[in-house]
């Protein structure tokens, strides 16, 4: 075989090597596919209402002061809480496992998910707004990430603002 005819074999060759060593399977493919497709028909932050709050509830930075305002909740997992119930606003956090398997976190899994997240005014259960992302988990180690909606800064910080102070 002479050297040109080799050196094209193994450049050939090159991709299917990549992809039977475990950088991404074809389900992992699939799964950044319909990730992005998703996002762009639903996925970001929505808000449907916005308040103002005084300034001491922001860091020198602007970032939103989360404790004792808002409390966190899942609806998915019990376990996760924080904040106090009587928080005046509540963080809902909704995780559903759309296509793949949870896995017991010792077992390597490929999964798509589905995360919303609603801020609900306490005193009257109004969704103040949402956000609405999708994710691929990849099982493969050499590859964990995958692909997610931007969501920029989120939904807490489009909804509150810092008041101006007169």
């Amino acid at each position: 075989m002479n050297t040109i005819a080799r050196n094209s074999v193994a450049f050939l060759a090159l991709p299917v090597m990549v992809a039977l060593s475990g950088c991404m399977s074809l389900t992992d493919l699939a799964y950044n596919a319909e990730v992005r497709k998703l996002c762009k028909e639903d996925g970001g932050v929505y808000v449907y209402q916005t308040v103002s709050l005084p300034p001491e509830h922001f860091d020198k930075f602007g970032n939103i002061i989360k404790w004792p305002l808002i409390a966190i909740r899942s609806e998915t997992d019990p376990h996760i809480k924080s904040g106090p119930d009587t928080a005046p606003y509540v963080l809902i956090v909704t995780s559903t496992y759309l296509k793949g398997a949870k896995g017991d976190g010792a077992t390597p899994h490929s999964a798509l998910i589905k995360t919303v997240k609603q801020v609900v005014r306490h005193a009257d259960k109004f969704v103040l707004g949402q956000s609405v992302d999708y994710s691929a988990i990849h099982a493969r180690h050499l590859h964990p990430g995958g692909e997610s909606c931007d969501l920029g800064d989120g939904v807490v910080s489009k909804i509150f603002s810092a008041r101006e102070v007169k």
